[in-house]
């Protein structure tokens, strides 16, 4: 439980340096995501977020698959209007402007850097 809290706060606080607002529910749902498959790694190699992943996350924030996807969408689409977050993606995540990642692409690069 104490391991969960952990990186809990501690993936938030990096998707927080990136530019996330978790006043929008697709950065809350990004975070289940990657909790979700760095505790179940072992059981699955989760390539497919939309069938192995979002009905878990949908189905604990009591909502639906679709809804955690486009919410997820939605919160990068805002971490791309700030200008100012361009660089700090850059730095961070390797993923120069005007390429724009995708939920899976943030997810694995989150997930390798918290995996330890």
């Amino acid at each position: 439980k104490k391991y969960i809290t952990l990186k809990t706060e501690n993936i938030k606080k990096f998707l927080i340096t990136l530019g996330f607002d978790f006043k929008h529910s697709g950065s809350t749902f990004l975070v289940d995501c990657i909790l979700y498959i760095i505790i179940h790694k072992d059981c699955s190699s989760f390539e497919n977020l939309t069938k192995e992943v979002y009905p878990y996350v949908a189905k604990k924030n009591k909502t639906t698959p679709q809804i955690i996807k486009w919410s997820i969408e939605r919160s990068i689409n805002y971490l791309y209007n700030k200008e100012e977050t361009f660089d700090i993606i850059e730095k961070y995540l390797g993923i120069k402007y005007p390429e724009k990642i995708t939920p899976k692409v943030l997810i694995t690069l989150i997930i390798s850097l918290f995996e330890n």
